[in-house]
């Protein structure tokens, strides 16, 4: 990428201390077509506001904290339909990625397949969005999960993620707790929230 290139990109998306915000939840929705410049910026931590059905497609091995929010819950687009993350955990190529934030994105299991080949991701929010533990339970380094108002019904496969340190499971309801107990989060003084509606 020439100098006159990387100035034009800074320009249009402000790049500070390796952080990337796209879109903006208040206005002005830029369209991400090309991610090529995620290293050569050295971008670390990537933010993207989706406006629209979003297809998403990232590489970066020095990606570590992702982000994407569904903006149709913030400013003048609340209440209008919320917007599909057409995005596959397979689609990403993100050796390093540590913490995934996809929270209130119409996400379905089917979408999380594979995401045990994030072997840094010791965060995740999947919070509203009609997923399980189907493939969140093999994920094993994580240390922090969140998934309020996934409509859960089973966590038996809970009992996997042995490193745990924070829960939120807030807003499922009538969901039985008891294979928390395998986790020993309490002898841990982890922090578990779980409230019923």
């Amino acid at each position: 990428m020439t100098e006159q290139n990387q100035n034009a990109l800074n320009e249009e998306y402000e790049i500070i201390d390796g952080k990337l915000e796209i879109g903006h939840p208040f206005g002005g929705y830029p369209e991400v077509t090309n991610m090529r410049f995620l290293e050569q910026f050295d971008i670390q931590t990537l933010k993207i506001h989706i406006s629209s059905d979003m297809s998403v497609q990232l590489r970066s091995s020095l990606l570590q904290e992702l982000s994407i929010f569904n903006i149709r819950e913030y400013g003048q687009d609340k209440g209008r339909q919320k917007q599909r993350l057409n995005m596959q955990v397979d689609d990403l190529e993100l050796e390093n990625l540590e913490v995934l934030k996809l929270e209130n994105n119409k996400l379905e299991d089917y979408q999380l397949y594979n995401l045990a080949k994030f072997k840094k991701l010791h965060s995740l929010d999947v919070s509203k969005n009609q997923v399980d533990l189907t493939h969140i339970h093999s994920v094993t380094s994580l240390t922090k999960l969140y998934m309020q108002r996934c409509e859960l019904k089973d966590i038996d496969l809970i009992s996997s993620l042995v490193n745990l340190e924070e829960l939120d499971l807030s807003g499922n309801i009538d969901i039985d707790l008891s294979p928390l107990y395998k986790l020993k989060l309490t002898q841990k003084s982890n922090q578990i929230i779980y409230e019923q509606l």
